[in-house]
């Protein structure tokens, strides 16, 4: 089995496992080969992990909750921002693609952190993932 099929064929098992599609797959195929051509696993781990923090935040944020606000929106800033620099951790080598994710997840617009905000959420699913299977890849 060639390397794209590999990718393609565990995110597949995520979303069946799961119930839910990842929206941004050839991002998340992207960062997991980048990942593990630099041996950095326990980034990728973080990165998943913050991602499942994040997206529980942002439901938070969506309904009326009896949390301060206030500190769940610095919480969630901060973590965005861990968030990023842990993707650009994991991207940062591959110049060729890099300014197309930054263009994609990175710029200042409502567009762009819509699709950040996917991405996050693809991540937590991962994250979902292997809380119940223990193993990534």
């Amino acid at each position: 089995m060639d390397t794209e099929n590999k990718y393609n064929d565990f995110l597949k098992k995520i979303s069946d496992f799961t119930g839910k599609n990842l929206k941004h797959k050839d991002t998340v195929i992207f960062i997991i080969k980048n990942a593990i051509s630099q041996n950095k696993e326990n980034v990728f781990n973080d990165l998943i992990f913050y991602s499942k923090y994040v997206t529980k935040l942002n439901r938070i944020l969506k309904k009326n909750s009896p949390f301060d606000i206030k500190m769940v929106k610095e919480e969630f800033n901060t973590h965005i921002e861990k968030i990023k620099q842990l993707i650009n951790s994991l991207v940062i080598y591959d110049n060729e693609n890099y300014k197309t994710y930054i263009d994609k997840y990175f710029s200042n617009s409502k567009e762009s952190f819509a699709f950040f905000l996917e991405l996050i959420e693809d991540f937590s699913i991962i994250k979902d993932y292997q809380i119940d299977n223990k193993k990534l890849w």
